[in-house]
């Protein structure tokens, strides 16, 4: 029976071998940690253990060995194999399949209080990453329903991520903490981006079959836009929306009086709609010359509008 979940899957590299092991293990020795590692095809001698603190350190790796009080690791080094030890707290995988970086963060409430989500994507900077190529994994954690905490812990966290529980104490919401941390890092949450793109009253949809609509009116065309379809991609290395329409049947259509073929199933590229964090965008508006005078998120800080002056 295998003794371990295997992650590596969820990754857009061969490379990577990621992996969770279903049974607990103490600190010392690192016997346990050996084995998983062989589990994994991994070389043991090439283990890094940190010793955890619950802290905000993260350190950059070059060589195997026990990295003192630090509970984020990150390398660029193929053969090395990053280790953490968690109970409750969650486990984060970083990877930037493009600059062949990748680390490990032991993410408690403390840690992600102090920062170690944001030293985590600047220690992968530092050694060449771009957060917008960063596929981010977080592993099984305590949730909403059990993260019950006191007064003082809860008055360090945002409202909108607390609920109350059954005895009147707060329940926190570490997960969607996280996940908000490193969207305004710059790391993508593909699923997010692509709903936006998908929506339930069809607007995406119907604003993107309008191009084929305008070509039938400006360019004397004769397509019927039932035959085809909107999809949308979000693009993890780009870092941007790729929109297409796409026939749902094989037919001939006509534009200023050139007949087309388009096969069943092909795609147009109509789209590519780039995302940036709150800060990417104000470098870029400042490097154009532009001032930011307000912006304004909607209630989950998903999306952002700008006030810009020259």
């Amino acid at each position: 029976m295998r003794q371990y979940s295997d992650f590596s899957p969820f990754f857009p590299s061969h490379d990577i071998k990621a992996g969770i092991s279903l049974k607990p293990f103490p600190y010392f020795p690192p016997e346990d940690r050996k084995r998983l590692a062989i589990s994994l095809e991994l070389d043991p001698k090439q283990l890094v253990i940190p010793s955890q603190v619950h802290s905000d350190n993260v350190t950059i790796c070059t060589k195997p060995g026990v990295k003192k009080n630090t509970d984020g690791i990150v390398t660029n080094k193929q053969d090395i194999v990053l280790s953490i030890q968690v109970a409750d707290c969650i486990p984060i995988f970083l990877v930037d399949p493009v600059e062949k970086v990748f680390g490990i963060i032991h993410a408690g409430w403390r840690g992600v209080v102090g920062g170690i989500i944001q030293r985590g994507v600047y220690a992968t900077i530092q050694i060449g990453s771009d957060p917008k190529n960063l596929n981010v994994l977080l592993g099984p954690s305590i949730r909403q329903c059990c993260f019950e905490v006191g007064p003082d812990v809860a008055r360090q966290f945002d409202s909108s991520y607390i609920t109350r529980g059954i005895n009147g104490r707060s329940m926190v919401d570490l997960q969607s903490i996280v996940t908000y941390q490193l969207e305004k890092l710059g790391v993508k949450n593909k699923k997010i981006v692509e709903k936006a793109y998908n929506d339930k009253n069809k607007i995406t949809k119907k604003f993107i079959l309008n191009i084929l609509l305008r070509i039938n009116r400006e360019l004397n065309g004769d397509i019927d836009i039932n035959n085809f379809c909107h999809i949308a991609n979000y693009n993890e290395n780009k870092g941007c929306i790729e929109v297409f329409v796409k026939s749902l049947r094989n037919q001939l259509i006509k534009i200023n009086g050139k007949k087309i073929f388009v096969k069943e199933k092909e795609k147009i590229h109509v789209e590519d709609s780039h995302k940036y964090s709150e800060q990417q965008f104000k470098n870029i508006a400042v490097a154009a010359g532009w001032k930011n005078v307000k912006n304004w998120k909607d209630s989950n800080r998903k999306f952002s509008v700008f006030l810009l002056r020259n």
